[in-house]
């Protein structure tokens, strides 16, 4: 099992890697993701595996930029983490740079 890694840059951007799986996923709730910053982009290009709870993060971190008034939108979506979202008819509302 691979550490999932979570990193804010300066500009509230943030990067995520490694695994996002039902073991791992609470190590990026545990995170303050969502910066003070408007808008925000976050990378998923470093994830290296992802089931179901890589796409309730998503869900999660939608539903609390919503609240924070904060544009979120996410970037290099690994492609069957985009497949489940799909599935799901999550993919229309996912905002994807």
């Amino acid at each position: 099992m691979s550490k999932l890694n979570v990193a804010v840059s300066g500009n509230g951007n943030v990067s995520v890697s490694g695994e996002i799986t039902f073991f791992t996923v609470n190590d990026a709730l545990s995170f303050e993701v969502l910066s003070d910053k408007p808008d925000v982009i976050i990378n998923l290009g470093g994830v290296t595996r992802s089931d179901s709870s890589g796409l309730a993060l998503m869900i999660h971190w939608l539903r609390e930029a919503k609240e924070k008034q904060i544009n979120l939108k996410f970037e290099a979506i690994p492609e069957k983490l985009f497949a489940l979202a799909k599935v799901s008819n999550l993919d229309e509302i996912i905002p994807i740079v």
